[in-house]
């Protein structure tokens, strides 16, 4: 069992977590996610507590830009806190610590690269596939994968993953047209699937030539505005996802295509 935090849920300089009393580990430095292992302090029957402290560090390198801000118009900000939320998720003896997409429209391809954490010797299974905007498989791929365990019930280090896709006839995404596939990596220890993860990536190219941004080969003329997230009812910036749309659906109006 571990907890994985979303990627803006901390914000401070310090976190600590224990479960059920027991220190399970920390993480330093805010704007990042983190994700711990509960398996030392989690109780099969019962109710289980996490408690996380957050901390300030104001003299600390990774305090982040927005007290730098405060210092510079003329004043001091403070701030910390956790929102947004905190996912419990339970795995076998694999896991896949990270997943990215490149797309690679030229090619008609997608560069897939995942980690992979295990706590047993047994050699682990990957199985990776794309399916378009329809959700009709594109392509699969497996690969076995052994991790090496330094000692019996502690996490390996991550082993990379790296492997090429085909996408046929990709549908170009665009900001008028954002159509969206989907990789979906599993890892497989022994013949238990041991842990899942899915992500939508658009088949597009983006280059510089010159003083030009292209776009699918295209020039893309970027008019772009900076969106702070500022909300005078709110105590923090916890917008409703249709409120997220509709803001996005007003800037596109507006003539913007970069947030």
């Amino acid at each position: 069992v571990k907890t994985r935090t979303s990627s803006d849920m901390l914000r401070a300089t310090k976190a600590t977590v224990w479960l059920n009393g027991v220190r399970v580990g920390e993480h330093l430095g805010n704007w990042a996610p983190f994700t711990l292992s509960l398996a030392d302090a989690w109780k099969a029957s019962g109710e289980n507590m996490l408690v996380v402290r957050v901390e300030e560090l104001p003299a600390h390198f990774s305090a982040g830009f927005a007290r730098e801000m405060g210092r510079i118009a003329g004043g001091d900000s403070h701030f910390g806190g956790l929102w947004q939320d905190v996912t419990l998720f339970a795995t076998g003896d694999a896991h896949l610590s990270d997943l990215f997409v490149k797309p690679r429209l030229v090619e008609k391809s997608a560069r897939i690269r995942l980690e992979v954490r295990a706590r047993t010797s047994t050699a682990a299974r990957v199985v990776v596939s794309v399916t378009d905007p329809a959700g009709n498989l594109v392509s699969r791929r497996e690969e076995a994968v052994s991790p090496a365990v330094p000692q019996p019930e502690t996490w390996s280090g991550p082993r990379e993953v790296d492997l090429t896709l085909d996408v046929p006839n990709p549908r170009v995404w665009s900001p008028q047209s954002p159509v969206l596939y989907t990789a979906t990596a599993e890892v497989h220890a022994g013949d238990r699937l041991s842990d899942r993860r899915v992500m939508r990536f658009g088949m597009r190219s983006v280059e510089c030539k010159g003083t030009q941004v292209l776009l699918n080969g295209e020039p893309l003329m970027v008019r772009g505005v900076l969106h702070w997230g500022y909300y005078p009812d709110l105590l923090n910036i916890d917008p409703s996802e249709d409120q997220i749309r509709r803001e996005f659906r007003d800037l596109r109006a507006s003539g913007f295509n970069l947030v």
